[in-house]
């Protein structure tokens, strides 16, 4: 799912889509304009929408409006048993692979710990 058209980050180089998943590109702010103030090309077609990035103030759940682009993100969890009395499970989160693997094998209080599993997961930015 994509975020709402943000005017700033779009005028900053943030990825704009519209409802359909084509990108819009070259995003230009004009402020003398009237109801549409932003100018965005579709597929070589200049195309206007107001301020909040509708095309059609009469359908504005109108598949052509704009929207951010989300960007997907990838992370781990390792889960953890440590090797003590009681062998508590207890989990890390990282934002990266290379961060999870390189995850030391000692708990807090120098005792071992066994990786029990290490979990993807994946969330829009």
């Amino acid at each position: 799912m994509n975020k709402p058209f943000n005017l700033y980050e779009a005028l900053n180089g943030k990825p704009v889509v519209n409802g359909y998943g084509k990108s819009i590109t070259g995003i230009v702010y004009i402020p003398e304009g009237a109801t549409y103030k932003v100018v965005g090309v579709d597929r070589g077609v200049i195309i206007t929408y107001t301020e909040s990035g509708v095309f059609n103030p009469y359908d504005p759940l109108s598949k052509a409006n704009l929207f951010m682009e989300t960007t997907k993100r990838e992370g781990f969890v390792n889960v953890w048993r440590n090797e003590e009395p009681g062998g508590v499970i207890h989990a890390t989160v990282h934002i990266s692979l290379a961060q999870a693997e390189a995850e030391r094998v000692t708990s807090c209080s120098g005792k071992a710990k066994t990786l029990v599993a290490r979990l993807p997961f994946t969330w829009d930015e």
